[in-house]
């Protein structure tokens, strides 16, 4: 791949691409794209330090090491298997009689049947081990940060598949419909039986919370009383936003001292309301009242959602949705 004139023409392509989204984003919002973009979810999770790093630091390099080939190995199941095969036979000498297909080593590049195939079966094999190395080295490590090797891997099995070890998919074309048919049936009954979300039922508790509030608040005929949603923006309360059909700041992260909050009494850049609707979880609510803005306002309860965990280690977690009035009279 190195030698060919294409991949030293788009390399540079593939680095200014998110190069200059990146750069982009710093104008439009520096201290969200250093802060949050580079700093936490970069370089804070490859050191484990900082709000999103493993809070042990670089050691975390080491003791962690074997994960990343262990989630590749269980969570791409029973397609990693093959590919260890695929990788023993692709880069073994090539074996066979001169002049046939080999059924060992990489796609002939003399042989018109597999030229084609080369760069791609190459390229797919090395970038499946590159991204499971790559994300080895970093302190922070989850299954789905190498969720792109498992495309490039099924590419690699595949060709293998057909054309080397032991021609299985041609000798034997049963066994890969038969291997699918035992991941989806172990995926359905884990995704039934044992997943987060079919035990906890979060996600059904805030179907009905919002199902139940869109209607309140569409029934109440409060003219432009706007939605304020408070801690709802961490974890799986990020669905509320999308459930309720808004798209906005979350006001726990605003700054107290500012006048563009909602809450402020004073006239500012705007519109200044009486009355607004807050979605915030009932133990948030303090928080939201101690705040200096929220001073002369009032919060009614009006409705009050399932209790259903968050996670495994969580206890149960709800959502409110209060009316807010002011109560004081500053012009």
């Amino acid at each position: 791949m190195l030698r060919t004139p294409s991949f030293w023409i788009f390399l540079p392509i593939a680095i200014l691409l998110p190069a200059a989204w990146l750069v982009l984003a710093y104008i439009l919002n520096a201290d969200h794209t250093y802060h949050i973009i580079i700093r936490e979810e970069a370089v804070d999770r490859f050191l484990g330090i900082g709000a999103e790093g493993t809070k042990s630091g670089p050691w975390d390099w080491v003791r962690t090491a074997p994960n990343m080939p262990l989630f590749f190995l269980l969570r791409f199941l029973p397609w990693s298997v093959l590919f260890i095969g695929a990788a023993i036979d692709l880069l073994a000498r090539p074996k066979g009689d001169p002049g046939t297909t080999p059924i060992r080593g990489r796609p002939q590049a003399t042989n018109p049947d597999e030229a084609p195939a080369r760069p791609w079966i190459i390229g797919a094999f090395t970038f499946t081990i590159l991204v499971v190395v790559f994300f080895t080295f970093s302190a922070g490590k989850r299954a789905d940060y190498i969720a792109s090797a498992y495309v490039t891997g099924s590419l690699v099995v595949g060709w293998w598949l057909v054309h080397r070890g032991f021609l299985l998919a041609r000798r034997a074309p049963w066994i890969i419909p038969c291997a699918a048919l035992i991941t989806l049936t172990g995926l359905a009954v884990n995704d039934s039986v044992w997943n987060f979300s079919a035990v906890h039922r979060f996600s059904d508790c805030a179907q009905d919370f919002t199902t139940v509030a869109r209607r309140i608040i569409a029934d109440d005929g409060v003219d432009e009383a706007p939605i304020v949603f408070y801690d709802c923006n961490r974890g799986p309360f990020q669905i509320v936003q999308v459930l309720m059909g808004c798209s906005q700041p979350d006001a726990a992260e605003t700054d107290e001292e500012s006048t563009i909050t909602p809450f402020d009494p004073r006239p500012g850049p705007v519109t200044r309301h009486d009355s607004l609707w807050v979605i915030t979880q009932p133990d948030s609510l303090a928080g939201l009242s101690a705040r200096t803005e929220c001073a002369g306002w009032s919060f009614i309860p009006i409705h009050l959602g399932e209790p259903a965990s968050t996670s495994d280690s969580s206890g149960p977690k709800q959502l409110a949705l209060y009316r807010a009035d002011r109560t004081d009279q500053i012009p």
